[in-house]
């Protein structure tokens, strides 16, 4: 009885290891938007809306990006990453800004997403 016990802990604690049990990955792309347009997006749980592309380029802060708000509809707080490209009116790739980790507490917030 006790090999079947020890057997079945050391099963479940593997598993666990193997298999993450809290780790959700989603995906979502989206074509080419032009600057001018707002465009939303849902990723499970988080909503992206009123996204904006903000041009600093020419003030003290040089940079660009995009802006807007994030709705977190679990009561958990989700950590995201996300890799956005930059094109010209030419569709040639001008930047991009890789592993833009940010975390979306529950509710709703701002989020900013700049290039240098």
């Amino acid at each position: 009885m006790k090999r079947v016990i020890k057997f079945i802990s050391l099963l479940i604690l593997c598993l666990t290891i193997i298999y993450p049990l809290s780790t959700l990955a989603v995906s979502e792309k989206t074509s080419y938007i032009s600057i001018n347009d707002t465009k939303g997006i849902e990723v499970g749980e988080l909503s992206f809306s009123l996204i904006s592309f903000k041009d600093y380029s020419l003030t003290s802060i040089k940079a660009f990006g995009l802006t807007g708000t994030l709705s977190n509809r679990s009561k958990n707080t989700i950590t995201y990453n996300s890799i956005v490209y930059f094109y010209d009116k030419d569709y040639n790739l001008i930047a991009q800004s890789d592993n833009l980790l940010g975390m979306a507490i529950s509710g709703e917030n701002k989020f900013n997403h700049m290039c240098p």
